[in-house]
């Protein structure tokens, strides 16, 4: 994802598709179309999480840490939620931290196919 593209999906002039919902929305109407995404965009960051050599968008929604991910495949843009306990430290390989309670936690990382995030 260029420059220029992410600016795009920043500033809502492009659109994607939501993976849970099947909607076309902006990153302002995202949390409209699939209510795991509480309030508005926070902050984000751009990083090539699958090693395809192409960035990934992280947007982070209202500091909780819930998160899309918007991943380009076959030119088409796709947000994939995460969950803030499934994305933490992320490092450049693409690795994070993720932790489902006191006694399920570790490293993982993340790959991109048709039936959503692995």
């Amino acid at each position: 994802m260029d420059e220029y593209t992410i600016n795009e999906y920043l500033t809502n002039s492009k659109a994607f598709l939501d993976f849970d919902s099947k909607q076309e929305v902006t990153l302002e109407t995202l949390s409209m179309a699939n209510n795991r995404y509480n309030g508005i965009p926070y902050q984000y960051a751009v990083i090539d999480l699958d090693g395809d050599g192409c960035d990934e968008l992280l947007v982070e929604y209202n500091m909780m840490g819930d998160t899309a991910i918007l991943h380009i495949e076959d030119n088409k843009c796709v947000a994939y939620y995460i969950s803030f306990r499934g994305r933490g430290n992320i490092k450049t390989d693409g690795t994070m931290n993720y932790s489902n309670g006191a006694a399920d936690n570790g490293i993982h990382k993340i790959s991109f196919s048709p039936e959503g995030l692995i």
